[in-house]
């Protein structure tokens, strides 16, 4: 950390409280919805696929005035969005099932004041020189806090209840806007917001554009796939706390692989690891879809974290390295995060589309499919990102 600056620090701090709502806002959220809502795969779907529409929406309406105005007035405002997000589930409490698809909408739409300005920021602050070890104590830093949480959070959720815990983690956003006036912004630039003019620079970039592909194809599998895994396993485990148990457990190797990645790892060890990484998920898959039960899903729920983190850390250097390239340039870093935005959504919404239509026409078993064919496109995704490493030799 003595190697980071203090912008950086406040980063990484940052980030630690985003993992921590979004471990709330994610496995918990869906835990919860399978108890309240009728169609609960359906339920799930739509809420999802309006969210990350809202955010990809979010990014393109918010992005000329993070350009050329105050990016932390948007991203504190995102901030008190979520809070009204979680003072309503507090209120509300299980009546808020007719309207999660409102919630959906509202919560996607304060997630893109959050992250718009914070990745331009980010994009901002961090060099090359300093990137891998900033993905490195990042994830470290994020992945510790999700150790406890889980555990927390399923245990608190267990004997009380979620509308309860959504009060709990108003007092956590409230300490991140105090911890927001830590963090300095660049001044805002003159130009205004042009994709066009990105666009054409983007289109003479084989890094960009192979990194804007792969961000394509892990909304479509990463995100759907993470969600019907946390499906599959509330459907097992039954209780939140159990799924608490599970999401630490899983939290406490992605420390040691975070620990070993910023420590160690060196872009041009990225293809050796990425195919290793292809092996061990086939091979898994493979014995998953063989066999069946709560212990044959927790060794291909592990053997899927340990690559998926590993991936998921490589294309974050990729992303902040692409951002920092001459054909983005200063003067479009806002235009490069709007658009991978935009195309990592428009993934989402479709891989959410997919699930929502194993929700209306297919069965609860149809669901091991839909985990089977999203982690061979996260294969594929995995194996463009060798060429991204390789490219960047």
């Amino acid at each position: 950390m003595s190697m980071l600056t203090r912008d950086a620090k406040t980063i990484i701090y940052l980030g630690t409280i985003h993992s921590i709502t979004g471990a709330f806002f994610g496995a918990f959220l869906v835990s919860y919805m399978m108890q309240i809502a009728d169609n609960q795969l359906l339920s799930i779907s739509i809420f999802n696929i309006l969210k990350f529409a809202l955010i990809g929406v979010g990014f393109w309406i918010l992005a000329d005035f993070v350009k050329r105005k105050n990016k932390m007035m948007v991203y504190r405002g995102g901030i008190i969005l979520q809070l009204f997000c979680l003072l309503t589930m507090a209120i509300v409490q299980d009546g808020i099932a007719p309207y999660l698809a409102i919630l959906g909408a509202m919560y996607g739409f304060a997630m893109a004041m959050r992250h718009c300005p914070f990745n331009v920021i980010t994009a901002e602050k961090i060099n090359e020189k300093i990137t891998t070890r900033f993905v490195g104590y990042r994830t470290l830093f994020g992945k510790s806090a999700s150790v406890i949480t889980p555990l927390l959070l399923g245990l608190f959720i267990t004997i009380g209840s979620y509308p309860f815990m959504a009060l709990i983690m108003c007092f956590v956003l409230l300490f991140e806007f105090y911890l927001s006036y830590k963090l300095t912004s660049d001044t805002a630039q003159k130009s205004r917001f042009d994709i066009k003019r990105f666009l054409n620079g983007a289109r003479r970039s084989i890094l960009v554009r192979r990194v804007l592909l792969v961000d394509a194809l892990k909304g479509f599998a990463g995100d759907p796939l993470s969600t019907a895994l946390v499906v599959y396993a509330v459907y097992l485990l039954h209780t939140d706390f159990n799924l608490g148990l599970l999401m630490s457990g899983l939290a406490i190797v992605g420390i040691l692989l975070s620990y070993i990645f910023g420590r160690y790892a060196k872009p041009q060890m990225f293809p050796r690891i990425l195919l290793v990484s292809n092996i061990v998920m086939l091979s898994f898959l493979v014995l998953f879809m063989g066999t069946s039960g709560i212990i044959m899903f927790v060794i291909f729920r592990i053997a899927l974290w340990i690559p998926a983190n590993i991936v998921g850390k490589i294309r974050e250097v990729n992303l902040i390295d692409a951002s920092n390239s001459a054909c983005v340039g200063h003067d479009c870093k806002t235009e490069f995060w709007v658009f991978r935005d935009a195309v990592l959504n428009v993934g989402r919404v479709l891989g959410f589309g997919t699930l929502l239509a194993v929700g209306i026409w297919g069965t609860f078993d149809m669901l091991k499919y839909f985990i089977a064919a999203m982690t061979i496109i996260f294969v594929i995704t995995s194996t463009l990102s060798i060429k991204i490493s390789r490219h960047r030799k």
